[in-house]
């Protein structure tokens, strides 16, 4: 399917992107993978074979730069998949420090706004060639938020209704543009939040054992083994049980959301 196909991933360095990568080489692509960390970048190139252009996809030059080496060293591009965002901790609106607040920001622009720029300098290679695919990454996350991940569920939501005006105008060309929305995915950074939370005695991502609370009672339970109430005001007691289900949540789920294009 990918055989010949010139692909450019954004976000390629640790994770996700670097597993794409190494998926879309044995699938006979030819990739090009971009990321604003070189040394993150050339451990991707050299576990893949990937070439490796260092790019921040909020800068419209580099950005630029990326598309015009891609087209001269193969010719065209068929592909691109946006997956940049930066690795963030989990943070509470209410603990974050002016420095913390600017870190935010430029998470939430990177995902977002870092989405315009591949698409307006790459896509137009797409057009030359007849026609392309741009898969977005998002996330469960941009229709469910979290506490603490303000950053990370805003950059994903707005990249998740991009898609959408994406489609609308790049379908009539003959691109197609979807989005990617997985649950929890196995990183570094997963294992060490897992690990953190279960020292602390949270539940962590499938992990079914029942947790004790500091009377012996289940964790979701108070002394007299009562469920707390989590219904709003002006609710009756349970009717709000559907929002929150700790064991749902501990479900890994992988949701594919692909927006509707013309050309689909």
């Amino acid at each position: 399917m990918l055989s010949e196909k010139v692909a450019v991933i954004t976000g390629a360095g640790p994770g996700l992107g670097r597993t794409l990568a190494g998926l879309m080489v044995e699938e006979g692509a030819r990739v090009v993978v971009s990321a604003r960390s070189r040394a993150a970048l050339e451990r991707t190139a050299a576990e893949t074979g990937a070439l490796a252009v260092a790019a921040d996809v909020r800068d419209a030059d580099q950005v630029r730069a990326l598309a015009r080496t891609t087209a001269e060293r193969f010719g065209r591009i068929d592909v691109l998949v946006n997956a940049a965002f930066p690795g963030t901790h989990r943070k509470n609106v209410l603990d974050m420090d002016p420095a913390y607040l600017e870190l935010r920001r430029s998470a939430v622009e990177t995902a977002t706004y870092g989405t315009l720029p591949a698409c307006r300098y790459l896509a137009p290679y797409m057009v030359e060639g007849g026609g392309g695919s741009i898969v977005n990454v998002t996330s469960l996350s941009s229709r469910s938020g979290y506490a603490g991940r303000s950053d990370y569920a805003t950059g994903k939501a707005g990249v998740h209704l991009l898609s959408h005006c994406l489609a609308d105008e790049f379908g009539p060309l003959g691109i197609r543009v979807n989005c990617v929305a997985p649950g929890w995915i196995a990183s570094d950074a997963l294992t060490a939040w897992m690990e953190t939370r279960a020292g602390r005695g949270h539940d962590v991502p499938g992990d079914t054992r029942p947790r004790r609370g500091p009377h012996g009672a289940p964790a979701d339970r108070d002394r007299r083994g009562r469920r707390p109430c989590r219904h709003l005001p002006g609710e009756r007691p349970g009717q709000g049980d559907h929002r929150r289900d700790p064991r749902r949540e501990r479900r890994s789920v992988v949701h594919v959301r692909a927006t509707a294009s013309p050309s689909s």
